[in-house]
C-alpha cells in the first residue's frame, strides 16, 4: 500500500503524509500530518493541566533521571522545605529546584530559588561557598566605612 485514507479529512494520501508509528500495523499514524497536528493542538488547549503534568514528568526524567514520585518523596523527606535554608516557600515558578552535581548528574536535594541561584553563582562547589563564608565572617563584626 502506497496510499491510505485519513479518517478526519477523508482524503487518500501518500504514506509519507502520515507520521511514523511503529506500534501500528502499517507503521503509520491513522491521521494525516495536518489532521494529527490539529488534533494535538486541540488536545493541548483542552487539557492544560494534563499537558503540564506530562511535561513535568518528562522534564524530571530527562534532566535528572527521577520520577515525579521520587521528587515528591524527596520533598516529604525534607519536610516540605528547602534542603539548604529550610524555607517552605520555593520562590520562582512555585516548585523547589532539583539541585544536582553538574559533573556527575547526581541529585543532591530540592532547593528554593534563592539557594539554588546562590549555589550556582558561587560555582556550584564547596570552594566557592567556603570563600563566600570566609568573606562574610571577616566583615561580620567590623565597622564598615561608607
Amino acid at each position: 500500500m502506497t496510499t491510505k485514507p485519513c479518517p478526519d479529512c477523508g482524503e487518500v494520501k501518500p504514506l509519507d503524509e502520515f507520521y511514523n508509528n511503529k506500534s501500528r500495523t502499517d507503521g503509520k499514524e491513522p491521521y494525516c500530518k495536518p489532521c494529527k497536528d490539529a488534533r494535538s493542538i486541540a488536545w493541548r488547549k483542552a487539557n492544560p493541566e494534563r499537558l503540564a503534568a506530562q511535561n513535568r514528568r518528562k522534564s524530571l526524567k530527562k534532566k535528572y533521571g527521577i520520577t515525579v514520585e521520587q521528587y515528591d518523596e524527596m520533598l516529604e523527606a525534607q519536610g516540605g522545605r528547602c534542603a539548604c535554608c529550610g524555607t517552605d516557600t520555593p520562590g520562582g515558578k512555585g516548585a523547589f529546584h532539583v539541585d544536582h552535581c553538574h559533573d556527575t548528574g547526581g541529585v543532591r536535594g530540592l532547593l528554593c530559588q534563592s539557594c539554588n541561584a546562590a549555589i550556582g553563582a558561587l560555582g556550584d562547589n564547596v570552594d566557592g561557598v567556603w570563600q563566600a563564608m570566609l568573606y562574610l565572617v571577616k566583615y561580620e563584626q567590623k565597622e564598615l566605612v561608607a
